[in-house]
């Protein structure tokens, strides 16, 4: 399946990415901005948002940690969650991403992982409950990474979710 990919981010001036720190907006109610970034959202209808390893670091509130219990590990993919209705999705190369719960605001957290991630964070992926894709080379390439989405998850149309997180 060839991917649709959606670039919708929204950054103030200044360069500030989080809405809290936005001046006003016009009627002086700085949470109307973030409003306006959910509503455009919804509008898109994407049934996944993608961001990168720093963004979803600030979402995800989990530390490294041993897998619960002893799992084998499967590559290239494993899907812990197949029936979401939205994908929360994060690039993360060298594996520094862990995470307190398998969602992020309700949407089930898949990560995009480089070829040399070890065993034992793929094991604590899955034992978290949470889904992952492994590249086949350093390149990662998005367009592969995207068609293994679609087809095993369904994905169809993914925006790059940027601020009011």
């Amino acid at each position: 399946m060839k991917p649709h990919v959606i670039c919708h981010m929204m950054v103030s001036l200044d360069g500030r990415i989080h809405p809290s720190r936005w001046t006003a907006s016009p009627d002086g109610n700085r949470q109307d901005w973030g409003k306006v970034y959910e509503d455009v959202h919804g509008a898109l209808a994407g049934d996944a948002w993608l961001v990168g390893r720093v963004t979803m670091a600030e979402m995800s509130k989990g530390t490294p940690h041993p897998p619960s219990r002893p799992e084998k590990v499967a590559r290239p993919h494993h899907f812990a969650k197949r029936d979401a209705v939205t994908y929360a999705i994060a690039f993360d190369r060298s594996g520094k991403l862990h995470f307190a719960k398998a969602d992020i605001g309700g949407d089930h957290v898949v990560v995009l992982l480089g070829p040399g991630v070890p065993d034992a964070h793929l094991a604590e992926l899955a034992g978290d409950g949470v889904s992952y894709v492994v590249a086949a080379d350093e390149e990662m390439a998005a367009r592969p990474l995207f068609e293994v989405l679609g087809r095993e998850l369904g994905i169809k149309r993914r925006s790059s979710k940027a601020a009011a997180t």
